[in-house]
């Protein structure tokens, strides 16, 4: 069974933006942006990165400071894991440019846990 995790969504969280390293392998599990968000959630929570774009991937990570660390949404654990890339039907990609745009979602599997 999958761990639920109450996610702490706030309104009105401003998209960043990566710095110029971007993400350069579809295992990569450290994204680094322009700036340190203070509108966003803590703890776990997905993220969209390259929105609308052909390199689109959601993502669960934590975030500190201006680093975000992808984790697995299905353990408890906030270690490093590359299962937390490509989530929500999507797809881990290995290359997206510095400059793309990053903000928190809300998905299905948020959904779903408050319907349970």
């Amino acid at each position: 069974m999958a761990v639920k995790i109450r996610r702490t969504y706030k309104g009105a969280a401003v998209s960043a933006v990566l710095n110029s390293g971007g993400v350069s392998s579809a295992t990569q599990t450290s994204l680094t942006l322009t700036t340190s968000p203070s509108t966003w959630p803590t703890g776990k929570f997905f993220v969209v990165v390259a929105p609308g774009t052909a390199s689109e991937e959601k993502m669960c990570v934590t975030l500190s400071g201006s680093t975000l660390t992808v984790v697995d949404p299905a353990v408890s654990s906030t270690s490093a894991s590359a299962n937390g890339r490509g989530v929500a039907n999507t797809t881990a990609r290995s290359t997206i440019a510095g400059g793309s745009s990053v903000y928190p979602v809300f998905t299905a599997v948020d959904a779903d846990e408050a319907n349970e």
